[in-house]
């Protein structure tokens, strides 16, 4: 294990990740006493948390050093990301589990072993990736893409990784797909064009769905905005490309950048707008 960010070692980072979390955790054993109590200690502990992050910031921050800087780095911290990533399917099972329909029970075991299926494809590539050819192991991207690998492992890796990312974002024929549970419970329509005019009795869902499809059409400002930077500005800058390659994937990347907010504003236009009212009290979510 080795420490790169050091202020006297003291692990800032970790204080300030680890921190709202063990406080966060304390409220379950509060007494009921209503939603004042949470509302003021979360507060409490928000304050506390800027503070932590203005602090670590403002005094231990070099604005004239270009190294990466405020970084704790060990060994096992790509691992726990991957394990902590699995993780998240617990609350989901759950979800399915206690709140699903008939079948949930079903519906949810088989949507862990699938996924956690995806899962073990993308650690068997990982640790292959790492491990072959190689004295010293190791997960650096620049060092890996620069080894050489059999044409036959190369194809395997492939199929492991396509699968493996079709189950994690849900691609087409590839996922299970369930049902929108809270709309579907509350209006009984799965269908477009049975829908509409939703932003007025569900407001508070409608605010949340428009920032989300904004982030996912990659709006500047949002997350996917970045995310889509990064690959453009990655595939030109690249070496291992050819000029009509690079321009072959651009191109495709565009037609995504495309279809992707035609769909996606439709799909809004569909369900919130227009003058198809609903019964507010049935439809009611927050």
């Amino acid at each position: 294990m080795y420490l790169v960010f050091t202020t006297n070692y003291f692990p800032w980072l970790t204080i300030i990740v680890v921190f709202p979390i063990a406080a966060g955790s304390l409220i379950f054993f509060f007494p009921h006493r209503g939603n004042k109590v949470t509302r003021g200690y979360t507060i409490y502990i928000c304050v506390l948390e800027l503070l932590l992050m203005t602090y670590a910031f403002c005094y231990h921050f070099q604005l004239d050093d270009p190294l990466i800087q405020l970084a704790e780095d060990y060994n096992w911290i790509n691992f726990f990301f991957f394990i902590m990533w699995e993780l998240e399917l617990i609350p989901v099972y759950l979800l399915l589990s206690m709140w699903g329909g008939k079948k949930r029970l079903y519906s949810a075991t088989k949507f862990i072993l699938y996924t956690a299926a995806g899962s073990v494809f993308l650690l068997i590539g990982v640790l292959g990736i790492g491990l072959y050819g190689s004295n010293e192991p190791t997960l650096n991207l620049e060092t890996l893409a620069n080894q050489s690998y059999p044409v036959a492992l190369e194809i395997i890796f492939y199929i492991g990784f396509f699968y493996c990312f079709c189950c994690q974002i849900g691609l087409l024929v590839l996922h299970f797909f369930f049902l929108a549970g809270t709309s579907y419970d509350r209006i009984r329509l799965g269908y477009l064009d049975e829908m509409g005019g939703l932003a007025i009795p569900i407001p508070k869902i409608f605010t949340i769905f428009s920032i989300l499809s904004m982030a996912s059409l990659a709006l500047p400002g949002m997350s996917g905005f970045v995310a889509e930077l990064i690959v453009f500005f990655g595939i030109i800058t690249s070496q291992k490309y050819f000029l009509m390659s690079k321009i072959l994937i651009t191109f495709v990347m565009a037609i995504g950048m495309i279809l992707t907010p035609i769909y996606s504003l439709s799909m809004s236009r569909q369900m919130f707008y227009g003058y198809k009212l609903f019964n507010p009290q049935n439809s009611y979510f927050f």
